[in-house]
């Protein structure tokens, strides 16, 4: 259609070379203090190896305690990139945390309840397929729960997805 997809850049200009996306309605759980793939990731092969990626993920996320003389839980999330679909090789390019206190013996159920949106500029100096995932795991305790893509509000599933911008 002719739509020019340039964009200005501090010092300097760049342009959007392709876009892959990637969503679904569906649900992932785990437990434990090991980090565990949750269902969000795409592949992109760059045309240049001085192109950059930019990784977008956005997914609902539960974590439950289920003990309630414990006083909070929190999850983390990391962003890995792979140049043989993870059989030997990882580069973690993002990670983050959520966390939520709540007061003791509480009996909350699922007492962190958020939409994180995961964003990273990636340098993988590569024309190779790339594939990048999100992994999640609980940071304190083995038994903790979490749970990835429901809608907190209604109990049904709600909407993950992974957007990688070639640029």
């Amino acid at each position: 259609d002719g739509t020019d997809l340039a964009w200005a850049a501090a010092g300097g200009g760049g342009k959007v070379l392709q876009v892959q996306q990637t969503s679904a309605f569906s649900r992932t759980t785990g437990s434990g203090t090991t980090y565990a793939d949750c269902g969000i990731s795409d592949t992109i092969t760059c045309s240049e190896t001085s192109s950059k990626v930019l990784f977008i993920a956005s997914f609902h996320c539960k974590v439950d305690n289920n003990n309630a003389s414990v006083a909070g839980v929190a999850v983390r999330m990391q962003v890995l990139r792979s140049d043989d679909a993870f059989v030997s090789d990882s580069n973690r390019v993002f990670e983050g945390s959520m966390y939520a206190n709540f007061p003791e013996d509480s009996g909350m159920d699922f007492a962190l309840a958020q939409v994180p949106c995961m964003v990273a500029v990636d340098s993988p100096s590569s024309t190779s397929e790339l594939t990048y995932k999100v992994q999640i795991k609980t940071s304190w305790f083995e038994s903790d729960l979490w749970e990835v893509a429901s809608d907190v509000e209604s109990g049904v599933y709600g909407k993950r997805g992974i957007t990688l911008i070639e640029i």
